[in-house]
C-alpha cells in the first residue's frame, strides 16, 4: 500500500462500553511499543494515534502473508459531555491499551420507582 508521508494507514480495532460510573475503551496494538502511542483529548474527542513499526531485519525480503498493521495508526473515540475529562487513566499491558472515563457524579443517572 503506497502512503504518503505522515498519512495514517490504518485503524486499531477498538471496543467502548459504558457502565454506571465510566467509559471504557480498549484499543488493540499488539506489538507497538508504549513509547509509540500517544493519548490526547481535544474537545470532547479521544485521540489514539502512534506508530507500529514492525519488525526490523525484513526490509528487503518479499511477504508472502502479510496480516498484521504496521505504519502510523489513529482512532477517535467521541466521549459524551458529562464524562469527568480531568480524570481519564490509561494503562497498556500485553498489546491491550485501556482507558477509563470516569463519569461526573450529577450525571450517573437516577433510578426512578414507579408508584
Amino acid at each position: 500500500m503506497e502512503v504518503e508521508e505522515g498519512k495514517v494507514v490504518w485503524r486499531p480495532a477498538t471496543d467502548v462500553f459504558e457502565s454506571e460510573n465510566e467509559i471504557v475503551i480498549h484499543c488493540d496494538l499488539p506489538g507497538v511499543p508504549k513509547e509509540e502511542i500517544n493519548i490526547e483529548l481535544v474537545g470532547n474527542q479521544l485521540i489514539i494515534s502512534g506508530e507500529h513499526k514492525g519488525v526490523s531485519g525484513f526490509e528487503s525480503a518479499t511477504s508472502r502473508v502479510r496480516e498484521r498493521n504496521i505504519g502510523r495508526f489513529r482512532k477517535i473515540v467521541h466521549l459524551p459531555p458529562e464524562t469527568d475529562k480531568d480524570n481519564i487513566q490509561a494503562k497498556y499491558e500485553n498489546g491491550l491499551l485501556e482507558i477509563k472515563v470516569p463519569k461526573k457524579p450529577e450525571q450517573k443517572g437516577k433510578k426512578i420507582a414507579l408508584q
